[in-house]
C-alpha cells in the first residue's frame, strides 16, 4: 500500500484490490440464489434486489473503524483512505452490474452487494382464458 494519500493512487490501489477478489464465484452465488426468498427483497416493481454479505467495516475498510458523530479515534488518513477504498468498492461492483447495500434489518457495520433482478413473472393459476 503506497504511503502517500493522494486519493487517486489510493483509489487506484484499492481498485486493483478489490479486483483481485473471485468476482466469478461471487457473481455465481447470485445467479444461483437469485430465486430464494432468504437472500432477496421484491420492490414491487419488477425489481429483485439479491443481497450477498461481504464482511464488515471492522474487516474489510483500511481503518476498520464505523465511524459515529462522535468518535474522536479517526485521523484524516482514516478518513482518505476509507473513503477511497468505498469509492472503488463501489467502481468494481458497477463493472459487475452489482452495487453496495443493505437489506432491512441487517447491522449497520455489515457490506453487502447488491444485484438487481427482473421478478419472474408469477403463473395466473385463476386464468380461464385457454378454457
Amino acid at each position: 500500500m503506497s504511503s502517500t494519500l493522494d486519493s487517486d493512487v489510493l483509489l487506484a490501489e484499492y481498485e486493483d484490490e478489490i479486483r483481485s477478489w473471485d468476482w466469478g464465484v461471487i457473481i455465481t452465488w447470485f445467479d444461483n440464489y437469485s430465486d430464494s426468498p432468504d437472500y432477496y427483497e421484491d420492490d414491487g416493481d419488477g425489481n429483485r434486489f439479491v443481497y450477498q454479505w461481504i464482511g464488515t467495516v471492522f474487516g474489510l475498510t483500511p481503518s476498520g473503524k464505523f465511524y459515529m458523530p462522535w468518535t474522536t479515534n479517526q485521523t484524516d488518513e482514516d478518513v482518505v483512505r476509507d473513503t477511497a477504498w468505498w469509492e472503488a468498492l463501489e467502481i468494481v461492483a458497477d463493472e459487475y452490474n452489482c452495487f453496495v447495500s443493505s437489506p432491512d434489518g441487517c447491522g449497520s457495520d455489515d457490506i453487502f452487494l447488491c444485484k438487481r433482478f427482473d421478478t419472474p413473472e408469477e403463473d395466473d393459476e385463476d386464468d380461464d382464458s385457454f378454457s
